[in-house]
């Protein structure tokens, strides 16, 4: 057992259980540690947790995202988990189903047994759909090689959210990596498809959003120094992020948009895919309001009945236009970018 790993984990959850996740994570890096077959980088895992210590109400989100990322290491029940995260407050059941999610996965690829986590997806309501795709995505993000779990991305609605989750672990990697040195160049995906890269650049942003949402003009210099193709998408992740956490106040989210510039509707995307989150689990927030009529111009009612009639118009596959296909999320986020 890795003591740092255990120390630092259990120290930076503040509503009990650290210990308890901190010995199943420590137990599940070690033994593939040892068996050399995958690389989980347990740095990366206590900094998730110090990384969520820095936004609003972060020691509850922490606390119970790595509560439940522990059950689902440790070996609980995809069925059992699923009741436990039903019976939380509403607010929290989104961030409890995105742990266990990332637990599950993270079982199914180290242990070749690839059923714990659509079990739980078939368990868990609908609602927590997302949630449940991004947590895989970040199980997926500690892994290498990842292109060959591509293959698993179907043509679902938000399964392409499992791009988004590697997107993010893999920028909290690059983060640990420049601590202290100008971050440069953010990390790109390792594939050769578009759409995977916008998705993931995506993630990116959010994490952008978590490590520098205290400070917006820093956020905006780093984003500015980006290549000029991924700008578009890293302003979609902030605007995920900004909008489901909710932590700062209206003038800067005025702030924000001002900078975005001609990326503002993306940064409107983004914001209204945390709406239609928040509204559809139950879990809507005092300030989500201001925020959407700040960043898209109608209300949040308005902004999540927008959002699912473009749904509801998508083929199940996607489309293909001039020889190139474009997957149902990408053509609805295009659609939602031409409506703001």
């Amino acid at each position: 057992m890795n003591e740092f790993c255990a120390g630092t984990l259990s120290s930076s959850n503040s509503t009990g259980g650290g210990m308890e996740s901190a010995m199943a994570l420590g137990t599940l890096i070690n033994s593939v540690a040892a068996a050399n077959q995958f690389r989980i980088d347990q740095v990366m895992l206590h900094s998730l947790a110090d990384e969520l210590m820095s936004v609003s109400d972060a020691n509850k989100l922490s606390g119970v995202f790595f509560r439940f990322l522990g059950q689902a290491v440790k070996g609980s029940d995809p069925f059992e988990l699923a009741r436990r995260v039903n019976e939380l407050e509403v607010r929290w059941r989104s961030v409890a189903a995105e742990g266990s999610a990332m637990g599950l996965a993270t079982l199914d690829i180290v242990l070749g047994k690839k059923t714990r986590w659509s079990h739980f997806k078939q368990q868990i309501h609908q609602c927590y759909t997302p949630a449940v795709y991004l947590g895989r995505g970040m199980a997926i993000g500690l892994i290498k090689p990842r292109c060959q779990f591509h293959q698993d991305i179907q043509e679902s609605m938000f399964s392409w959210l499992t791009v988004d989750g590697m997107g993010f672990t893999q920028a909290f990697l690059h983060h640990l990596h420049k601590v202290g040195k100008s971050p440069g160049l953010l990390p790109l995906h390792d594939c050769d498809s578009k759409t995977h890269q916008n998705i993931f650049d995506q993630g990116v942003g959010r994490f952008l959003w978590i490590n520098h949402g205290h400070e917006l003009p820093v956020l905006v210099a780093i984003i500015n120094k980006q290549e000029k193709h991924r700008l578009a998408d890293l302003w979609s992740g902030v605007g995920v992020a900004s909008t489901f956490l909710g932590s700062v106040d209206k003038e800067n989210m005025q702030y924000l948009k001002q900078e975005a510039g001609i990326y503002a509707p993306d940064l409107a995307v983004g914001a209204s895919l945390a709406c239609r989150t928040r509204l559809a689990d139950g879990s809507r927030m005092p300030h989500l309001n201001d925020v959407i009529e700040t960043l898209c111009g109608v209300n949040a009612q308005e902004c999540a009945e927008m959002g699912e009639q473009m749904m509801d118009q998508l083929s199940p596959f996607g489309v293909t236009i001039s020889g190139i296909h474009y997957s149902n999320y990408h053509v609805w986020r295009k659609r939602m970018r031409e409506f703001f």
